[in-house]
């Protein structure tokens, strides 16, 4: 297809003919053709567009229009389908490059819908003819502005690692034995064929090969490396828990008897909707409360079971599916204990009254309307599923602990919610929702918002009438209540719903969660907070664009106050769209009345703005009491306060915290509370080490268990999901150095290489002696990373501390926080222990539950204090004008141009150098031979932190200092 576009309009102009919007669109070349026909209103698009959330390495994940934003479609066109989709290709095609998108992709449009004012486009992404697996990219259009509202991506940064396959895809479907075990793969009762997609894993897309093997109660998608033959993941794909009339002349009834919520209710006889009577060999269809008719002569012949126009319910407990027959009057027929068992008749009747009330609150699921197999008896207990792939409801039968779950009510509602969003989500780019944590949330809302009722389980447990699985109707919070469990994570989310609920009412609650799965929010399917993060703020984004009227979030929303507290209460809240970067300040002398601290700030939510008065420096001289300096305003995003003068001798802790205005429940830190920066103040240091060299540390504990990932002296070699957001560092922390202790090192990227597995692995310093020095302090700097892979923030990284040379250990440090690259951890050994000649650290990172963890050492100093010698300006010089006659300005401009000013008598070496207190070399100006003259240096003072330092001149024959103050 020739991919130029006619310049030819009529009229009523759209972004670009529709013929180009059903282009496979390669973003090389699309640049050049769908692209250059562009009007010019859209030329400054990507300026016009707030980057709200992306990857270390620059990869957008959201963004969000500004109200200046350009209108992209003509009014004529806002109502069309066709147009819509040619403007998101066109739109797409305009934010290519600072979306990050890689040139090789091609990128597809897979479908357009429209939700209340909102036109959504999802894309989806391939090289050379082979799909990216699970990931989409979309766009929302104002239905009522014409504007690009907001673009979400998950697609990977990285490209193919491979283009063609070592390995016959015959030799995979050969190898389920060692993929499953050779008794679990006896059990296999069918398998697809495999297919070639690109999976993202541990930093790189990787060429797979991929299928579905189904085993009872299993539906697994296999995934396995195309190059290596490894088996990647083996996913079970399962959703678990957790009417036409008949004519005239006789009628008659089907009736069944049913709990209305729990096998613990009396029974109670209601009509059963849309079921299938044979009568005299002719079918009829019984109506929404179980009444028929029928013109044949009596007396009639029926033949009717648990089998319906919508519903089908098949039996797995060694009994055929029930069926009841019946000749000559009365015709009220009634399913009983007597003929059928319970979860038959309950899970029929609230399969089919789901079904009606998705109707009536959303006339968009006809797709619903297919014949819905239900599965009860199935020889397990405790738990039921929903199977997307054959569409699916299977239920368990008791057991000692649990009820028949197809007879709890709230059971089949939830499963019946997978099915309502399988119809939601089909039409975006990966066909389904991939995120079971805002799967199995939005499941537990579908069954809440039918009763009305937040509990879901209500009657599961046989024990307990009152014992529940979970409850929309809780206070759980993001990241705090993150589970390797999506059901526990989804309760975050219908949390928040269920809160919006109290505040609006049921109806207009609801309302907007079924618009809201129509846009289809979603993420990976991991439970790593930064992706949680993004499927939830999605969602609430997502929540807030059906609410409005006039496509500007700018202005708020109809409901925007209660919905931003709704989830707010939950954790989910615009204040993640703050952004706080602050400044670490250097170790101090006692000159100053203060020091100068400094933070970034900017925000990029939809909507609303950072209250400057909660912008405040929270500072600590004791490690446990925090007292709060507010920040003023140096430039637009630059703010600057001042911590208190603090005596020589102490560690200051601080970090920095903002919160939205009327949005008081969440706020944004820099860094975490329980991470403070530190800084020393009048101490010097009196041992240092930065791991260049080997001082006999212990790599290993007779008590370590850990399998792999074992500490090592190495340069490091990084790893990483995503490239740029490390998960072992790439780097060193010492500044011109190159080694460091590691947790295994093996040069592979894929963050599942060599990472800690199986235990515990422990690094012991050599001995550090602190005799002598008054109140010493200690400081290491680390990296510590538990937050991918399984059970992610779960495992525990621990620092002990002992004074008698390894006999006993005292804690000093234990947390399960990951530390997103190196940070640097300072304290006051007598706090911990008595300080003594025989001081050693040990550094323990373990893993036992499956999760990703690596970790890194770096410079481990002691520090003696207070100073013994004054802090005033030092100036040594040598006769007849040597030496630094100016530095300017002093104290420095933030972030601005530091210039000094010297002089020099005769030829000689010379090196400018300025240093922190400690005597560290922050900046080398000058090292080489130079004339007799007078010189100016210059140099940026934005890499150096905040912080009292030393200009030193120095030759051979004479040294001048001056004391020099960065903000």
């Amino acid at each position: 297809m020739d991919r130029r576009v006619s310049r030819r309009r009529s009229s009523r102009s759209i972004l670009v003919p529709i013929a180009c919007c059903i282009l496979v669109l390669s973003i090389f070349h699309a640049l050049t053709a769908c692209a250059q026909d562009a009007p010019l209103h859209v030329a400054n698009l990507a300026r016009s567009m707030n980057i709200v959330a992306s990857s270390r390495d620059g990869a957008v994940r959201m963004m969000t229009v500004q109200p200046s934003a350009p209108v992209l479609i003509d009014e004529a066109d806002r109502q069309n389908g066709a147009s819509i989709q040619a403007t998101a290709v066109n739109a797409v095609q305009q934010l290519a490059t600072r979306l990050g998108l890689p040139l090789s992709a091609t990128i597809e449009p897979a479908a357009t819908h429209r939700v209340a004012q909102v036109w959504r486009t999802s894309f989806k992404l391939s090289y050379h003819g082979i799909p990216v697996r699970d990931r989409q990219l979309s766009t929302l259009i104002g239905a009522t502005s014409g504007k690009l509202l907001a673009v979400t991506s998950d697609f990977p940064a990285s490209e193919p690692t491979a283009l063609t396959p070592m390995i016959e895809a015959t030799s995979v479907t050969r190898n389920l034995g060692s993929y499953f075990g050779t008794d679990t793969a006896a059990a296999i009762v069918s398998q697809t064929s495999p297919s070639l997609v690109y999976v993202e894993s541990g930093g790189s897309l990787r060429l797979c090969y991929e299928f579905s093997v189904r085993q009872f109660g299993h539906a697994w998608r296999v995934t396995v490396d195309a190059i290596t033959g490894k088996l990647l993941e083996r996913k079970d794909m399962l959703e678990y828990v957790g009417s036409d009339a008949p004519t005239e002349t006789i009628q008659g009834t089907l009736q069944a008897m049913i709990h209305q919520h729990s096998p613990f209710d009396s029974l109670m006889t209601v009509g059963l909707d849309s079921a299938y009577l044979s009568i005299d060999g002719s079918r009829i269809l019984s109506d929404s409360i179980g009444n028929w008719k029928t013109d044949a002569t009596s007396p009639l012949s029926i033949v009717t079971g648990f089998y319906g126009r919508f519903a089908h319910v098949v039996r797995h407990d060694a009994k055929t599916d029930t069926v009841r027959r019946t000749l000559g009057a009365p015709y009220q027929i009634l399913w009983n204990d007597d003929n059928s068992h319970a979860a038959e008749r309950d899970a029929f009747y609230h399969a089919s009254y789901a079904r009606r009330y998705a109707h009536q609150i959303d006339t968009g699921l006809s797709a619903i309307d297919s014949q819905l197999t239900l599965n009860v008896n199935l020889d397990l207990s405790c738990n039921a599923f929903y199977d997307a792939d054959s569409v699916a409801l299977n239920f368990f039968q008791a057991g000692k602990q649990c009820s028949n779950s197809g007879e709890v009510a709230d059971v089949i509602y939830h499963e019946f919610g997978h099915r309502i969003a399988q119809v939601r989500y089909a039409n975006g780019a990966n066909g389904n929702l991939i995120n079971f944590t805002l799967g199995e949330g939005f499941a537990d809302l579908t069954s809440a918002f039918i009763r009305d009722d937040p509990r879901i389980g209500i009657g599961f447990y046989v024990a307990d009438s009152n014992q529940i699985l979970r409850t929309c109707n809780n206070t759980k919070i993001f990241p705090r209540d993150i589970s390797a469990d999506p059901h526990l994570s989804g309760e975050i989310i219908s949390g928040a719903f269920w809160d919006l609920r109290k505040l609006l009412g049921h109806d207009t609650a609801e309302k907007l969660f079924n618009a809201v799965e129509w846009l289809n929010p979603d993420a990976p399917d991991e439970t790593a907070p930064d992706i949680l993060e993004q499927a939830f703020l999605q969602t609430l984004l997502d929540v807030l664009l059906v609410d409005d009227t006039d496509n500007d979030l700018s202005n708020g929303t109809p409901h925007s106050a209660a919905i931003i507290s709704a989830f707010a209460r939950h954790g989910i809240s615009l204040a993640s769209f703050i952004q706080l970067n602050l400044r670490p300040i250097a170790d101090q002398d006692t000159s100053l009345p203060g020091y100068g601290v400094t933070v970034q700030v900017n925000y990029t939510g939809p909507f609303g703005a950072i209250d400057p008065k909660t912008l405040l420096l929270h500072c600590s001289t004791d490690g446990e009491t925090f007292k709060t300096e507010t920040f003023t305003k140096i430039n637009d995003s630059t703010y600057g306060a001042i911590t208190p003068k603090a005596n020589a001798g102490t560690i200051v802790r601080y970090y920095a915290s903002a919160q939205l205005a009327g949005d008081t429940s969440n706020t944004a830190t820099s860094p975490a509370p329980s991470q403070p920066l530190s800084f020393a103040v009048g101490f010097r240091r009196t041992y240092f080490d930065d791991c260049e060299s080997d001082r006999g540390w212990t790599l290993q504990d007779p008590s370590d268990l850990a399998t792999t990932g074992l500490w090592v002296r190495a340069v490091p070699f990084g790893t990483y999901n995503v490239a740029g957001e490390y998960v072992q560092q790439d780097t060193d922390h010492s500044p011109g150095g190159t080694m460091c202790y590691v947790t295994g090192n093996a040069r592979d990227p894929n963050i599942d290489v060599d990472d800690v597995d199986g235990g515990a692995t422990t690094l012991t310093t050599d001995t550090i002696d602190l005799s002598g020095m008054t109140s010493p302090a200690l400081r290491y700097w680390y990296y510590y990373t538990n937050d991918r892979g399984n059970a992610p923030g779960v495992p525990v990284w621990q620092t002990q501390i002992s004074a008698d040379d390894g006999a006993t250990w005292k804690t000093l440090q234990q947390t399960n926080q990951s530390t997103k690259g190196w940070t640097g951890f300072l304290f006051r050994v007598s706090d911990y222990v008595v300080p003594s000649a025989h001081v050693r650290l040990r550094f323990i990172a373990s893993d036992y539950v499956g999760a990703i963890v690596e970790a890194g050492i770096d410079d481990v100093e002691a520090l003696s204090g207070p100073e013994s010698h004054a802090s005033n300006v030092v100036a040594l010089n040598a006769a007849n004008g040597f030496g630094i006659r100016a530095v300017r300005p002093n104290p420095a401009f933030l972030h601005g141009p530091l210039t000094i000013d010297y002089s020099l008598t005769s030829r000689s070496h010379v090196t400018l150098t300025i240093k922190d207190i400690l005597g560290n070399a922050v900046a080398v100006l000058e090292d080489q031979m130079m004339e007799a003259g007078n010189y100016a240096a210059s140099l940026s003072t934005a890499a150096i932190a905040s912080g009292v330092y030393w200009v030193t001149l120095a030759t051979p024959e004479a040294q001048s200092i001056r004391r020099i103050v960065i903000p």
